[in-house]
């Protein structure tokens, strides 16, 4: 599994905003149909500042990929630049980190 971190600096005063835009266009619900996203989500860092992080997480960098590939991501994306503080009038890279799943015994059972 993987973990994606796509942080987002907005225009200032359009935090919410993008949340907005993320909720009207039902972008979180369109990554969690997309095959292989298993949890996706929008954090805003506290105290609130201008900037929001997009998360999610994937089965796989491929299914990830595939994501970044699909037209409705494309042309939301484009849209969303009118929200960002953002020269480069592109997304930007997401961050990806490998998830490491240490499961530890339960205090008092008998796994080993």
């Amino acid at each position: 599994m993987i973990r994606t971190q796509l942080p987002l600096k907005t225009r200032p005063g359009l935090v919410q905003g993008v949340l907005d835009f993320y909720a009207d266009r039902g972008i979180l619900a369109r990554s969690l149909a997309q095959p292989g996203c298993l949890a996706a989500e929008i954090r805003v860092p506290l105290p609130v500042q201008d900037y929001v992080v997009v998360s999610a997480v994937w089965e796989s960098e491929s299914a990830y990929q595939s994501w970044v590939g699909n037209p409705e991501r494309a042309t939301a994306a484009k849209d969303l630049n009118a929200l960002l503080d953002n020269a480069e009038d592109h997304l930007g890279d997401a961050e990806i980190s490998v998830i490491h799943d240490f499961r530890a015994a339960r205090p008092g059972s008998t796994a080993s």
